[in-house]
């Protein structure tokens, strides 16, 4: 594809900062370049806005050294105020949208994106009035911490990196982004696997917002944790038969809903009994020192292990699962997490990931017990996790199959081709991951073992303080291809037991196992 020119191909028209190294957005998204772009790529139409930013005085004081992504830099430099970032970092806290999201648009057009908007307008030397009536032409955008592990580290600090995401043409084949830190420093991101530093994302919405939502997020209840989020939080929603306004209910199709007080239907009974599952810490059966038997554990993983939609024919469907189980807070809640762990991830040119060994996607599922039986609340689906386009969400029980026909029994989840993304729903699957770049089209459904999660009781992770398998050895080993070793709890690259390191591996399971508490 030829690379597009702004303003109809007129580029000379453009201060040369807006040219240096970026591409430009499409023509279909004129508005969405006079802003996003200059929040992101350093490349804009000519608008009244660039215009004024011309005359206001020199342009290397405007929007800042040759290369340098002007309003972007300045954005992020005015969350170098502690009392501005605070604003924001609470915000986000409370926000009740789903991953903690804002519309930008209408937050800087409000109460309390104002002072936001005024200090970014100062920076640039442009009138805020100015600013304010170009943001109302804008698409729509959102402001989120795309990382749930970063949503649980950042507490408000300026370690904080600002990212534009705009179109497909400036990411698709790239692994890395110019960030901007909170000292209008440049920093080089990779935005498939983001640094330990929390990333902060301005992207095209990924929802329909109404036209009151800073105003519906203003009145959200303000929330106490000391940083924007937790991992219990991000395993619940907020039922829509609560009334809420915030999540609206969908139809129980695999499409949303879910979750909510509901007398329990389905479920599934094991054969330890609920006195048989609690014990005391560290005692006869606890041998990671949960205060749940290990047996229980391995009788709940079995019950409760997904079954995967997935396309049978890729090359790249061989995995080794593992698992853990943790208590959750509740007398009898637990929290179950299947690590996939595929030997290899076969990539997708399109959308400019690169194949790798190892790939470390997950499932957590929710359940509690009731009566004799236990059952599924929550599911939490890894969608490329910890990258700039992560699509992981909570979402309720009746959002998803049963293969079984016996409810909040063993979920159906979609796998995206090549790159084991996991979703609810065939239909978000083919709707979603960067650029709608993932496919569930060829996936099959099924109850044999290509289907299955292989669930050992020698794979039983235990946790942090107490890991039971750790340092691992595939179950292929007799094939020396895969006579390497992986460490689950170390924090090392996972690499799918390939022997010989002939490509990139995937990030470590440390991040997600320790994010939600395990």
């Amino acid at each position: 594809m030829p690379r597009p020119r702004c303003n109809g191909g007129s580029a000379a028209k453009l201060p040369t900062q807006f040219l240096r190294g970026s591409k430009c957005p499409s023509e279909h998204s004129s508005h969405f370049t006079s802003f996003v772009a200059l929040f992101a790529t350093g490349c804009a139409e000519v608008t009244p806005l660039s215009s004024e930013l011309e005359s206001t005085g020199p342009a290397a004081a405007i929007l800042g050294a040759p290369g340098d992504q002007g309003l972007m830099r300045a954005f992020a430099t005015s969350l170098g105020d502690e009392e501005l970032r605070t604003s924001l970092f609470e915000d986000l806290r409370d926000s009740p949208y789903d991953g903690k999201r804002i519309h930008l648009n209408s937050y800087l057009l409000g109460e309390r994106g104002a002072p936001l908007l005024e200090a970014t307008s100062a920076i640039l030397g442009v009138s805020t009035p100015h600013l304010r009536n170009h943001i109302k032409k804008l698409p729509s955008l959102e402001l989120r911490i795309p990382s749930d592990a970063h949503q649980v580290r950042w507490a408000g600090g300026p370690e904080i990196i600002l990212v534009g995401i705009t179109d497909e043409e400036q990411f698709r084949g790239m692994t890395g982004a110019t960030g901007y830190g909170t000292d209008g420093a440049a920093v080089d991101v990779n935005i498939h696997s983001l640094p330990e530093a929390p990333v902060l994302s301005i992207a095209p919405s990924t929802r329909a917002w109404r036209e009151d939502s800073e105003s519906a997020r203003a009145r959200a209840p303000k929330k106490k944790q000391g940083t924007v989020s937790t991992g219990d939080e991000m395993m619940m929603i907020m039922s829509c038969s609560s009334g809420n306004e915030f999540i609206p209910c969908e139809t129980n199709d695999g499409t949303g809903g879910g979750g909510g007080t509901l007398p329990p239907a389905g479920g599934v009974a094991i054969s330890s009994s609920a006195e048989e599952c609690w014990g005391p810490f560290g005692g006869d059966g606890d041998d990671d020192s949960d205060s749940l038997i290990d047996q229980c554990e391995y009788e709940l993983a079995m019950a409760f292990r997904p079954y995967l939609a997935i396309d049978t024919s890729s090359p790249y469907t061989d995995r080794e699962p593992y698992w853990a189980v943790r208590r959750d807070g509740v007398e009898t809640g637990v929290q179950i997490f299947y690590a996939m762990a595929y030997n290899f991830d076969g990539g997708d040119v399109y959308a400019g990931f690169k194949a790798h060994q190892g790939d470390i996607e997950w499932v957590i599922v929710k359940i509690h017990k009731h009566g004799t039986k236990w059952y599924v609340d929550y599911i939490r689906t890894s969608a490329h996790w910890d990258t700039i386009f992560s699509d992981s969400s909570t979402d309720g029980y009746a959002s998803f199959s049963y293969p079984s026909g016996v409810e909040r029994t063993r979920p159906l989840i979609w796998v995206a081709t090549s790159k084991h993304a996991n979703y609810r729903s065939q239909s978000i699957c083919n709707n979603s991951g960067p650029f709608d770049s993932d496919d569930c089209s060829t996936a099959t459904t099924g109850t044999g073992a290509a289907h299955d999660v292989e669930i050992l009781y020698s794979a039983n992770l235990g946790n942090y303080t107490n890991p039971l398998a750790n340092v691992t050895t595939s179950r292929k080993s007799s094939n020396s291809y895969y006579g390497g070793q992986d460490c689950f709890w170390c924090g090392d690259t996972f690499r799918g037991w390939i022997a010989v390191d002939h490509e990139e591996g995937a990030t470590d399971y440390l991040e997600p196992l320790t994010t939600f508490g395990f």
